[in-house]
């Protein structure tokens, strides 16, 4: 066998389609709130009825910037 035919064979082959721009990027504020989201198990009434203030994510908890006054 030829050493070109040993390295393709041991390429893993791609399976489905490339995420798009859409899928890949996040804005730190919607990273935040998906994991806020896995914290509450996908739950997002738990999310918003969180009280653990403790937590850095708090305050970017539902997906938004919270302003000064907040």
């Amino acid at each position: 066998m030829r050493q070109e035919e040993v390295t393709a064979k041991e390429k893993p082959p791609i399976v489905g389609k490339p995420p798009d721009a859409s899928e890949r990027r996040l804005t730190p504020v919607k990273a935040i709130r998906s994991k806020c989201l896995d914290c509450a198990c996908g739950s997002r009434s738990e999310v918003r009825e969180c009280e653990l203030t403790s937590c850095p994510l708090w305050r970017f908890r539902l997906g938004k910037r919270p302003t000064e006054d907040n």
